[in-house]
This record gives structure tokens, C-alpha cells and sequence, in this order.
């Protein structure tokens, strides 16, 4: 009888034992912000945060970090980004042959492709914008030596000194900001489908993408 208690008892100890592959996933905010968690199995994780309402409301820029995940206990584990933002892109730009001649043509995109609204640009210290509006595409004449500077909401301004008079159409990708200090042997609790950031209480839930 003894013996039999003490499978059972095992039994329930290995069933409530999580492992690493049990955490594997991408996890997200319940509350609908853009925010996501992806934990790896080669212990390696990135984490990505657009709130859209922060970036026009407080001027917060998207952000983005990854690194390593460590777990210390069957219900804790540890992030540790990566400190150096260096191997990590600000923007990829694409110049192409203008559209239209003696016009300079700009238009920003995400990592994903989608366009990004442009709410102020700045042409050699003249500042441009649009009363509750923006732009897609900014089109301007354009001549060595200017200067232009670009702002969205959510990400850093963009700027270019022009080194030459050629006019091009330039299709500039922006990427997130990379924080390399955000998770610093920050703990998360595990419990069931979700990571509790442990500091500040912040649930993540498993999702099924």
C-alpha cells in the first residue's frame, strides 16, 4: 500500500512539474495593446511593445528587445537582454530612380510593410504638417547639401542630409527602438498559460498563433 501511495504521489509530482517545453510560445496582453513575448527553445526570447495610444498621448516610441531566458525553478525564470544595441537596425533604405523629375519622393514603412503616417517634417529648418492629419508620401524638390527631418508617432525622427544632386525615390524602413537595458535578470512567474512579470505584475498569456 505504501508503495502504491508513493507512485501516485509521483505521478502528481511529474504532472504539476512544468519543463522548458512547456513554456515555449509567444505570449501577449490580454488588455489588447500590442505587446508580445516570444520565448524560444534554444533559450533565447524577444519581446516587442506598440502602444499606439502611449506613442500619440505620451510621445513613447515602440520598442523591441531580446536576449536570453534562464529557468531557475519549475515556476520561475529570469530575462537578460542583450546589451549591445549595435547588432540591431534603427532603418533599411531602398533608393530608387525618381517618379517624377526634379522631385524627391519619401515614404516610411514598418516592419511589416504598412505605411507610416509622417506628422511633421522639417525642410532646411521649415516646418511642414497637416491640421489633424498627416502624410503618406512626402514629395519635394530637394538639392545637395538640404536637410530634412522626419516625425511619427512611436518611433525616433528620422533625418538626411542630402549628399548629392540626384533625386531618387527613397523607401525607408523603420525599425522599433532597441532597449538593451529593459529586462535586467527580470523574474517571471509561471503559472499555468501565462508569465507574470514578478515586479510589476504584468500577465502575459500563452496565445494560440
Amino acid at each position: 500500500m505504501k508503495h502504491f501511495l508513493s507512485i501516485i504521489l509521483l505521478l502528481l509530482f511529474s504532472a504539476c512539474k512544468l519543463t522548458q517545453s512547456n513554456i515555449i510560445g509567444r505570449y501577449e496582453l490580454p488588455n489588447g495593446v500590442r505587446t508580445e513575448l516570444i520565448i524560444d527553445s534554444n533559450n533565447k526570447f524577444y519581446f516587442s511593445k506598440f502602444n499606439g495610444i502611449s506613442a500619440l498621448l505620451k510621445n513613447e516610441n515602440f520598442i523591441t528587445t531580446s536576449g536570453i531566458w534562464t529557468m531557475i525553478t519549475d515556476r520561475k525564470l529570469i530575462l537578460q537582454s542583450n546589451l549591445d544595441p549595435s547588432e540591431h537596425l534603427a532603418f533599411k533604405i531602398q533608393e530608387d530612380s525618381a517618379r517624377e523629375g526634379g522631385i524627391t519622393g519619401f515614404t516610411f514603412l514598418d516592419i511589416n510593410g504598412d505605411t507610416l503616417r509622417i506628422s511633421i517634417y522639417d525642410h532646411n529648418n521649415r516646418f511642414f504638417g497637416k491640421v489633424h492629419s498627416s502624410y503618406s508620401r512626402i514629395k519635394i524638390k530637394v538639392a545637395k547639401g538640404d536637410s530634412l527631418s522626419f516625425n511619427f508617432p512611436g518611433y525616433r525622427q528620422w533625418k538626411l542630409v542630402k549628399d548629392n544632386y540626384r533625386n531618387s525615390d527613397y523607401r525607408i524602413t523603420l525599425f522599433p527602438e532597441y532597449v538593451s537595458s529593459y529586462f535586467n535578470q527580470t523574474e517571471f512567474q509561471i503559472k499555468h498559460n501565462s508569465l507574470i512579470e514578478i515586479s510589476n505584475n504584468t500577465k502575459f498569456k500563452k496565445s494560440n498563433r
